[in-house]
């Protein structure tokens, strides 16, 4: 079966995230890199963009969050004045603005409140009178009651006239009118003190639930946009471009600043250096079922005829379970490889029958093969042969093969 040397790791494709215009090429082929190298950056105008004016939202909600929760401290504990804590990463133009917002709001709680306090204050000093008021009435009540029970006595005795009882008992009924308006006017004036208290208690929880529930629509906002700034950070991150693994770069697509790459477009391929090499197989379908791994095999490298360098054992390490196409055995990225690696038409999805093969990896006993004197490492790429051994089988076996063969089908011809 044909084959290449390949290495275990495998060659890992750069591709990018998200379109864009290349800015930067740091590398070329041949190129040495170490795992997170930058290899090429692509132009971040739009997704420092996109990050800033994020970014500038989340602080403004940040604030905003601040001024509410400070706004509700100062409703709930009647502070005319109060200092929000705002975090550090708030721009000091957004913190002005936030601290106007609040001292509005503050401002104009505190004034209905003052208001609601002042009609409060007047209804208690109109309680405070009436109450005096009633006291006063009652003792003079209890004065004018005793002078006219003192006039009946006299007319009683014939010692007085009747019309200074009436007189007497005149002037304890206006003290009883009197008295009984003053009582009205203290409870009227008791309802509507509570009514003010109320009013002032309504004020509070109406002022401090407006600012909860805006406290929390900015946290829900804050929240969601908590994300959009990780997204966008990482969008931002995703413009330069870095090695995946240590190894050589191959087959850079990228030449020309300002060049436009799509997303997931191919532009480079890291070959790993180090680390082990193996041996991928393609063996047709009709062999495919005699392969096991722990198969012995031997490879043959292209590069050293094995006639004059000689061969290299191996052994079968792992079979494919599927087929893929012969043309991307080599592996590929995009979609049609996708479709081509899955066995199928990539451009109907129907299963294909033709073309195939199935992958088979070899671990080969030596990295190195004897060439006029010396020792040659055997490097990614190369292509060989490999022949594996599946069993025995006699010489009359095999030449009686295509007869047996030519036996099955003959007489099936139109």
């Amino acid at each position: 079966a044909t084959a290449r040397i390949q290495p275990s790791g495998r060659s890992k494709v750069v591709q990018p995230f998200d379109t864009g215009k290349v800015q930067t090429i740091a590398v070329e082929n041949g190129s040495r890199v170490q795992a997170g190298d930058v290899l090429l950056t692509l132009e971040p105008t739009e997704a420092d963009a996109d990050l800033s004016s994020r970014q500038g939202d989340l602080a403004a909600l940040e604030a905003q969050i601040a001024r509410r929760r400070a706004t509700i401290e100062a409703v709930e504990k009647n502070r005319p004045t109060i200092k929000a804590s705002f975090p550090a990463d708030v721009p000091p133009a957004v913190r002005a603005r936030e601290e106007g917002a609040m001292l509005a709001e503050i401002g104009q709680y505190v004034t209905t409140r003052d208001a609601f306090e002042a009609q409060l204050n007047e209804k208690v000093a109109t309680q405070e009178r009436f109450a005096a008021s009633i006291a006063a009435r009652m003792r003079l009540q209890a004065v004018l009651k005793e002078r006219a029970d003192m006039r009946e006595t006299l007319v009683e005795k014939a010692a007085g006239t009747r019309a200074a009882v009436i007189d007497a008992v005149q002037q304890v009924e206006q003290v009883a009118a009197d008295l009984a308006y003053d009582r009205g006017q203290l409870t009227e004036a008791k309802a509507a003190a509570t009514s003010l208290q109320r009013r002032i208690t309504q004020l509070t929880s109406e002022t401090v639930a407006r600012q909860y529930q805006a406290l929390t629509e900015a946290a829900q906002k804050r929240d969601a946009l908590v994300q959009d700034v990780v997204k966008a950070t990482l969008k931002r991150e995703r413009t330069a471009l870095k090695a995946p693994i240590s190894g050589t770069v191959q087959q850079l697509a990228v030449t020309t600043l300002g060049q436009v790459v799509t997303a997931g477009q191919p532009l480079m391929v890291v070959v790993p250096t180090e680390g082990p090499i193996e041996v991928e197989a393609q063996v047709q379908n009709k062999d495919i079922g005699f392969i096991l791994p722990d198969q012995e095999a031997v490879v043959k490298i292209d590069a050293f005829p094995f006639t004059r360098y000689g061969s290299i054992d191996g052994k079968v390490v792992r079979v494919s379970r599927d087929a893929v196409d012969d043309r991307e055995a080599g592996g590929g990225s995009d979609a049609l490889s996708v479709a081509r690696g899955q066995g199928l038409n990539p451009v109907t999805g129907m299963p294909k029958t033709q073309n195939l093969i199935f992958p088979v990896t070899v671990a080969l006993a030596r990295t190195t093969i004897m060439a006029d004197g010396k020792e040659v490492a055997l490097t990614p790429g190369m292509t060989a042969t490999v022949e594996i051994r599946t069993g025995r089988r006699r010489v009359i076996d095999y030449l009686l093969s295509p007869v047996r063969e030519t036996a099955s089908t003959a007489g099936h011809e139109r």
